[in-house]
């Protein structure tokens, strides 16, 4: 009987700690939109007790991929924050026309000028950020990852770009990239960059290999850098194999030599 006390007293602690996971909002004005641009978003568990710790910051363009993006976190985190350190995630509510401001063309960046000037420093005034963040897409929101390692990398240090679309030369991405990328030779920055090998990525795979190759050749010893090729998986799994690889990737250093607690 006492076991069994301690059983339920355990699952209560985990679930506890799950319903930590408290959700706010931050929106904003902006002259191109008549209605406010609103975020979501999702602070860890223990934010508010802990009121001395300061966090890293998570950004996805996704409006859904925040259902994947908190649980997953919860499940890596609440361990000692071992693989995944506690993180505040940030994602654009339903229905934020705020991707209107993307330049396909790659000739200017207003969505990156967006969350430069705008998004990223009310983020850090009104929550406890450390300074470190990290930036996740899938498909054309890969490509925005990508375009914001090229043309804003004092944004973010950590990048996840899954299935990017690189057709037609998105963003310039194809034919700047090595340019640009010499650039990043000031301080330390990862990427991860992966696709899957479904029927939806066929058209994309010589590009995957340009791109590849673009990183091979030009990307400086200061970024850090892993390609990843999934195989025999489905498209819309892809992005969450990417987040936990990119994830034990992006943080290998800090989690190195640390012991399993549970």
């Amino acid at each position: 009987m006492r076991i069994y006390s301690l059983m339920l007293l355990v699952l209560f602690c985990h679930a506890t700690q799950a319903i930590e996971y408290s959700q706010r909002q931050v929106q904003f004005q902006h002259a191109k939109f008549a209605e406010p641009l609103v975020f979501n978003v999702a602070l860890p568990a223990g934010y508010e007790r802990n009121s001395n710790k300061k966090y890293v910051v998570l950004f996805d363009f996704h409006p859904h991929a925040d259902t994947y993006l908190t649980g997953m976190h919860d499940w890596l985190s609440h361990n000692g924050e071992w693989p995944w350190l506690k993180t505040i995630i940030i994602t654009p509510q339903a229905g934020n026309p705020v991707g209107k401001l993307f330049d396909s063309t790659g000739k200017t960046t207003p969505l990156l000028d967006f969350f430069e000037q705008t998004l990223l420093p009310k983020v850090d005034k009104l929550y406890r950020t450390n300074g470190y963040r990290i930036f996740t897409g899938f498909r054309i929101n890969a490509s925005l990852v990508l375009s914001a390692l090229i043309n804003k990398p004092n944004l973010f240090n950590g990048y996840i770009a899954t299935s990017p679309e690189l057709s037609n030369d998105l963003a310039a991405l194809l034919s700047t990239s090595s340019k640009k990328l010499l650039r990043l030779n000031d301080k330390p920055r990862f990427i991860f960059f992966s696709h899957g090998d479904s029927t939806k990525e066929a058209h994309l795979s010589q590009l995957y290999d340009n791109y590849r190759n673009i990183l091979l050749k030009y990307a400086p010893k200061s970024l850090k850098w892993r390609y990843q090729a999934y195989e025999n998986h489905y498209f819309m799994s892809l992005p969450l194999l990417s987040v936990i690889g990119g994830i034990e990737f992006i943080f290998d250093d800090v989690n190195k030599g640390l012991k399993n607690k549970e």
